[in-house]
């Protein structure tokens, strides 16, 4: 069983609005691009492991149940 519609149309949106994002900053210098990927990084830091994978708190993910 796939997940519900609506879930299916946030992640569609979500997926089309991170694309945006990912074509704006390609668009600009590497200087640019650089200093980006240090400041996410640094906003990434406390959602990092070890081996530099990003873990998020399980409030951060998307749920769907039923009571």
């Amino acid at each position: 069983m796939g997940p519900p519609d609506d879930f299916r149309g946030v992640a569609e949106r979500s997926a089309a609005a991170i694309a945006t994002v990912a074509q704006i900053v390609r668009s600009r210098s590497t200087e640019v691009v650089e200093s980006a990927k240090v400041h996410l990084d640094t906003l990434c830091l406390e959602f990092t492991d070890q081996a530099g994978g990003l873990v998020l708190p399980h409030a951060a993910l998307p749920a769907h149940g039923r009571a």
